[in-house]
């Protein structure tokens, strides 16, 4: 037999015959013997009969607090808004965009015409993107003003240099034939 005894009364791996189990009564080892059972915490010196906690028992938990809204500290210029939604009190700059459209597009329509509305149409444009950048509107338009310009500036000098070379041509043409 072994010289270490177990505290409590239970089943234990038996000294004599490692592949079995041996009842300990509190004081000494019983003749009662049963084959070992699969216990992957097993040691010696731990019963066998331990009570188990049962894992799919129901368990309790605590609940969580109630949800309080965080305290805003400082009032910020860009309103959050949802994707895809302007923020509230950001509005486009409608004479940029129509400054961009009528000087790109409008010289198909009104060649010569065309680009000098749009460059009026973007000065206005561009003096509202001011006025929205002053009032925190991320959205003023500035780039869409600034570009409509640009082209009708560029389409109207290449106007202008078209109906410059066309004189020139008519003139030197109609020099010729007398």
């Amino acid at each position: 037999m072994s010289d270490a005894t177990p505290p409590q009364a239970g089943w234990y791996k038996d000294p004599e015959n490692p592949s079995g189990e041996r009842w300990w009564n509190g004081s000494g080892w019983s003749d009662q013997r049963r084959a070992a059972t699969v216990d992957a915490g097993f040691t010696f010196g731990s019963p066998t009969a331990e009570p188990r906690p049962d894992p799919y028992a129901a368990q309790t938990y605590p609940t969580p607090p109630a949800y309080t809204a965080p305290a805003q500290t400082t009032a910020s210029p860009y309103v959050a808004a949802p994707y895809g939604a302007p923020a509230y009190g950001a509005r486009s700059n409608g004479l940029a965009i129509a400054g961009l459209i009528v000087s790109a597009g409008g010289w198909i329509v009104f060649p010569f015409i065309a680009p000098i509305a749009g460059i009026i149409l973007s000065a206005f444009g561009l003096a509202r993107a001011k006025q929205a950048e002053a009032a925190g509107n991320p959205n003023s338009g500035r780039g869409i003003a600034l570009a409509g310009l640009i082209i009708g500036i560029v389409l109207t000098v290449l106007g202008v240099l078209f109906i410059v070379l066309y004189a020139a041509f008519v003139m030197s043409s109609i020099g010729t034939t007398y």
